[in-house]
């Protein structure tokens, strides 16, 4: 199986990573209810985590666009 190159497989696995943090975090959030969000349950500390890393990392369409752009590329060199 050919590896693929870091400049492909970093932004697909960040963009995959932050949208199931994301959606799984808030799945906890309505499965728990109000309780979710205070700090009761460990489930409002990992919210806070996983928004901060979406802020941080920028949104997830600027990681979609350039894995888009790099897949054009490799297509049109390759022909």
């Amino acid at each position: 199986m050919k590896s693929l190159s870091p400049t492909y497989s970093c932004p697909t696995s960040t963009s995959s990573v932050k949208s199931t943090g994301f959606s799984t975090t808030r799945k906890c959030i309505q499965i728990c209810g109000g309780i979710g969000v205070s700090n009761e349950l460990p489930v409002a500390r990992t919210a806070r985590q996983v928004r901060s890393f979406r802020i941080y990392d920028g949104p997830s369409e600027v990681h979609r666009r350039a894995l888009a752009k790099r897949a054009i590329r490799t297509i049109t060199d390759s022909q």
